[in-house]
């Protein structure tokens, strides 16, 4: 039970956060159909891993902060220094002089005409 509630504990820690930066939508998680997502036997089974949740949680969060980060920056027309910059390159071309694109579905109509015959 005490891990149930450092679970939820956390989750709302991690949503206070994400709300106090006000970037970009925010999932929605709830009842579907008017179920429950999750039966409590898989409650149970997940809150066997918990390091491993909240490692990930802890990657979510700084991965989304640093996200929210880059896009209040470019939204409010700043540009960073160290920002990664994207390059697009056209691959060089490559001559083939001899070949034949395949043509796989006349390859299988062909292999199972072929197996018909032999079964008749």
């Amino acid at each position: 039970m005490q891990s149930l509630l450092n679970t939820v504990q956390r989750l709302q820690w991690l949503r206070d956060a994400v709300t106090a930066l006000g970037c970009g939508p925010r999932p929605v998680f709830g009842q579907v159909n008017s179920r429950r997502l999750h039966s409590p036997l898989r409650r149970q089974q997940e809150d066997s891993g918990l390091p491993q949740h909240e490692e990930l949680a802890q990657y979510l969060h700084d991965s989304w902060t640093a996200v929210c980060r880059e896009y209040e920056h470019a939204r409010n027309g700043g540009r960073q220094q160290n920002a990664a910059r994207v390059v697009y390159q056209r691959p060089a071309t490559v001559n083939t002089p001899e070949f034949e694109p395949c043509n796989f579905e006349r390859i299988w109509a062909d292999h199972h005409y072929r197996s018909i015959v032999q079964s008749a």
